[in-house]
């Protein structure tokens, strides 16, 4: 039935897509990570999502820094998410002060990175972001990507933040694509690690780790439809 089905989709796509699972924190170092992607993926969304998953749900120690200054509202709406969680916030506009705000947070066992939300066509801002962040302060870049994006925009996005050295892939608003088979041929053809869904505007509830039986069920309720 359904579930011998879904039970056999899920193995295949254990076999074929890498699953980044749970984060492992660092024994004596924060794990740092900044999420890139094009704008409009709600990445200022997910950052407080992921906070709040680690801070709340885990218990772990973190600190939140933004470089989004250039839209208006971005900082306002994470101000409101960190207050209610009890986590800092830091505002960073120069490399410089990033740098020192992951200083100042060098105790914590997470800190996540919302980068400026820049068109993919920006490449200038592109290489100045990872200098950004390659150089000093060697964060775990997560690209962030929506589901409801087409197959080639897909791929045209992934080109452009190639270079960046992507290490896991965050798909968000999955609760409004008509298909998730999108992300399973991007992440097939480009060998990604896929870390987290997100599922709607609530934070902390709407994301969870992203696993190759939750991609199933998605597939299969699709085609259910």
């Amino acid at each position: 039935g359904e579930e011998t089905l879904k039970g056999r989709l899920g193995e295949a796509f254990g076999r074929l897509i890498r699953f980044a699972g749970n984060l492992r924190m660092k024994k004596n170092a924060p794990r740092i990570i900044a999420l890139v992607g094009p704008t409009g993926v709600g990445k200022t969304t997910t950052t407080a999502k992921l906070a709040a998953m680690y801070a709340l749900n885990r218990g772990n120690k973190v600190a939140l820094i933004t470089m989004d200054i250039f839209r208006v509202g971005a900082v306002e709406q994470l101000k409101t998410y960190t207050k209610i969680m009890g986590i800092p916030l830091e505002v960073a506009s120069t490399p410089k002060e990033l740098e020192r705000a992951v200083e100042r947070h060098s105790d914590c066992d997470l800190i996540l990175i919302d980068t400026a939300g820049r068109s993919h066509k920006d490449s200038d801002k592109l290489e100045e972001m990872k200098g950004f962040l390659e150089t000093t302060i060697q964060a775990d870049i997560y690209l962030c990507l929506s589901a409801t994006t087409k197959d080639r925009e897909l791929e045209v996005i992934l080109n452009r933040f190639s270079i960046f050295p992507i290490s896991k892939v965050v798909f968000t608003k999955l609760d409004e694509c008509e298909s998730v088979g999108c992300i399973v041929n991007l992440l097939l053809k480009a060998n990604l690690q896929i870390a987290y869904f997100t599922t709607g505007q609530r934070v902390p509830e709407d994301i969870e780790v992203a696993t190759s039986e939750k991609l199933a069920e998605l597939i299969l309720k699709e085609g259910a439809q």
